[in-house]
């Protein structure tokens, strides 16, 4: 699946390269659909969706994420993957400031967004500087 957004003004998917959304799926087609949903809703950023479906045959998270990573990551199409799991569900607009945070700090090789409940109490908030 591919996906862009639209819209007037500037074209900012000219200026960047696509990021790829691995996402492994477990026999919940309802929390799929609103997560890719939400990923539709990323117009500032064109997406390219690899969902693994582990329904049948479960080789698990790890090795479901490891399937999409082989497919992106040495094509030199992209420079940033996002690995999402079903029931997350990103807030308009987070794609394109996880990919500003990683422009920003070169150094930086993993970006997360603050993971908040529906009650929009806060999870997990991340750790600065946690991977050298």
């Amino acid at each position: 699946m591919r996906w862009h957004g639209g819209g007037g003004g500037v074209d900012m998917m000219q200026e960047r390269k696509p990021v790829p959304v691995i996402i492994p799926y477990y026999k919940n087609s309802q929390d799929l659909s609103k997560c890719l949903a939400v990923i539709r809703d990323q117009t500032e950023i064109e997406t390219e969706v690899f969902v693994r479906d582990n329904s049948e045959d479960n080789i698990l998270y790890t090795r479901a994420v490891n399937e999409g990573l082989k497919k992106f990551s040495f094509s030199g199409k992209h420079d940033f993957i996002l690995v999402l799991t079903q029931d997350a569900f990103l807030q308009k607009g987070a794609l394109l400031e996880l990919v500003n945070a990683l422009e920003k700090n070169a150094s930086a090789g993993i970006a997360a967004p603050i993971q908040i409940t529906l009650s929009k109490q806060i999870t997990w908030a991340g750790s600065l500087n946690a991977y050298p």
